[in-house]
Order: C-alpha cells, then sequence, then structure tokens
C-alpha cells in the first residue's frame, strides 16, 4: 500500500520503532480502497466499493433510524410490522435508546478484547461471546430480539473496515446520530447527517480537499474514486499536484 501511494505522488512518513506509516494527503475515498483493486477486474472493485460505502452507511444510520421511528416516527412502519415490534417489546423495561446503547458499549468491548486478544482465538472468543450474551439479554427481557438485529447489522456492517480510524470515527458519529435521533427523532438524524457532510467538505488535508474529488469535483479522478477503469494506473495524480 505505501509503495502504491508513493507511486500516486503521496508523502509517506515513517518513523523509528513504529510499524505505522502516515500517509500525506489522504481523502474521504482512500477509506474505501484496498490494494488489490488494481489487479483486479474494474466491475469487481466497482462492486467492492459500493459493499464498503453501503456497509459505513447502515454502521452509521441503522440505530438511529430504529429510535427515532421507535420513539417519534411511529407512523411510518407497516401496521403488521409495528405489531410485531410491540409484542417482541412486550416485558421489557428500558426504552429503545437505552438498549441501544448499553447493547452497541457490549459489543465495543467485545471488538477491543479481540483485537487485544493474544493469537488467532480472538475473534472465536468474541463471536461466541456475542451469541451468549445477545441470548441471555433477550431471555433475561432486558432487551428486544429487534434491538440485538438492529445492533448486530451495525456492528458487522463495521467491520467491514480495518482503518482504526475510520473506525473510531464511526463509532463518535453513531454515537451522535444516536442522541440526535432521541432528541428529535428522524428530523434529528437528517440534521446530524447535515452537520456531518458540513464537517467533511470543511476538512483539508495538507492544504488539499478532503472529499476530493467529489468536492470539489474532478472529472478525471473519478476514474479511481468508485469504478476503476483501464485508464487508472499507479501515476501521480492531478488532485495532488495541481495548484490551488
Amino acid at each position: 500500500l505505501v509503495s502504491q501511494m508513493l507511486l500516486q505522488g503521496r508523502v509517506c512518513l515513517m518513523v523509528e520503532n513504529s510499524n505505522e506509516v502516515i500517509i500525506l494527503p489522504c481523502t474521504f475515498i482512500d477509506f474505501f480502497k484496498n490494494p488489490d483493486d488494481y489487479y483486479e477486474k474494474g466491475l469487481n472493485v466497482f462492486g467492492s466499493r459500493v459493499v464498503r460505502i453501503i456497509a459505513m452507511t447502515l454502521a452509521l444510520l441503522t440505530p438511529a433510524i430504529y429510535i427515532s421511528l421507535m420513539a417519534y416516527n411511529l407512523e411510518a412502519i407497516p401496521s403488521g410490522l409495528l405489531i410485531n415490534f410491540s409484542i417482541q417489546r412486550d416485558g421489557v423495561p428500558f426504552s429503545t435508546v437505552f438498549e441501544i446503547l448499553v447493547m452497541s458499549f457490549m459489543f465495543q468491548i467485545l471488538r477491543e478484547s479481540d483485537m487485544r486478544f493474544p493469537g488467532k482465538g480472538g475473534s472465536s472468543i468474541s463471536i461466541v461471546g456475542a451469541l451468549v450474551l445477545g441470548q441471555a439479554a433477550v431471555e433475561a427481557g432486558i432487551v428486544s430480539p429487534i434491538t440485538i438485529i438492529i445492533v448486530g447489522i451495525a456492528s458487522v456492517a463495521s467491520l467491514a473496515f480495518s482503518s482504526i480510524e475510520l473506525i473510531n470515527s464511526i463509532r463518535w458519529w453513531q454515537l451522535i446520530l444516536i442522541l440526535l435521533a432521541s432528541l428529535f427523532g428522524f428530523i434529528g438524524v437528517m440534521f446530524g447527517c447535515i452537520i456531518m457532510i458540513t464537517v467533511l467538505v470543511s476538512q483539508r488535508s495538507c492544504g488539499k480537499p478532503y472529499l476530493a474529488p467529489f468536492e470539489p469535483f474532478n472529472k478525471k479522478d473519478q476514474i479511481d474514486a468508485i469504478l476503476v477503469k483501464k485508464e487508472a494506473k499507479l501515476h501521480p495524480n492531478n488532485i495532488y499536484n495541481k495548484e490551488d
């Protein structure tokens, strides 16, 4: 990956006694790319990147939308599904927001323990722990089954990324959207999305727009944004060399 970034005209900073490399400048779309993308068919790469974008969207919005629907916008849920949700939540003493926050927090604990666990047994332990914990919580009447499904969808979607920076950003924005949804419903979710997009647009990496090549829009650089074509080669990209 570092060699590819150097061929694209990036700057790579290496520090002694550290196994990590800082790549500058960095754009938002870089987190959805994989070093193997340039050696596969363009259609397959396009599908993989679309899946990653959908995964990030699910990780960010699924809990917040569920809270807004259950707390403020019940009329948006079909009658049959609403009755099913009501039956599942019968006897649960806690609010939807509390359920989502508690189960999300427990999953984050399992994920951190998985990352810190020595050897290759961490993944198996975290999966078993999540299954046992979720099943026990449902049987004890602490959370409803639909809450486990919602948290599971958001948590599994976040596993599509390996960058710790992006994972931490997803955690914080997911929490912000959950709080806004609990206070203002779907309007709060929309307001949070607008704030998030505004923050991304205003960010710059080493003087370069963070959302490039989408903002400002650069048609030529779209070749290597979502859809990789044969014209996309590992050479210095205009976005990193042109004058502001």
